[in-house]
């Protein structure tokens, strides 16, 4: 799979929306098909994720806070995935939040195109969704 980017207009401040996005312990409580999620380490700060997507698959991210408008990570290990890396762009434009997610992912085994074409269309756009309504959840 190759790289792609997603940018939407979002409703919340960028401070809501990237503090819901550095709460990786919390993922589960609105992204269903992570079922858990642990801090390893905070320096440097690596999580342990538990996807469940048919079978269990386990995977560790290593992300890097850059600013309080920027977040990206780059796969440790995985039973999954051979390439894992992205990241989180916020901007403000003209008093909106423009939010940009970034995906380079790589599988382990072969998945069939019809899988990968899925996440791609389907489960990626859901992404920014996912954490805009957490993030109205929590603030506003």
């Amino acid at each position: 799979m190759s790289k792609v980017s997603l940018t939407k207009e979002v409703s919340p401040k960028i401070s809501d929306l990237y503090s819901v996005i550095v709460d990786y312990e919390r993922y589960p409580e609105f992204i269903s098909e992570i079922k858990k999620a642990h801090l390893q380490s905070k320096k440097p700060k690596r999580v342990e994720f538990t996807l469940e997507m048919m079978k269990t698959f386990h995977y560790v991210l290593e992300f890097k806070e850059k600013s309080p408008k920027e977040v990206s990570w780059t796969l440790v290990e995985s039973n999954l995935f051979k390439k894992n890396s992205g990241g989180w762009k916020l901007e403000e434009k003209k008093g909106k939040t423009v939010a940009t997610y970034t995906l380079d992912v790589e599988f382990g085994f072969l998945v069939p195109s019809f899988i990968v074409s899925r996440l791609v269309k389907n489960d990626l756009p859901k992404v920014i969704d996912q954490f805009e309504a957490r993030t109205k959840k929590l603030f506003i």
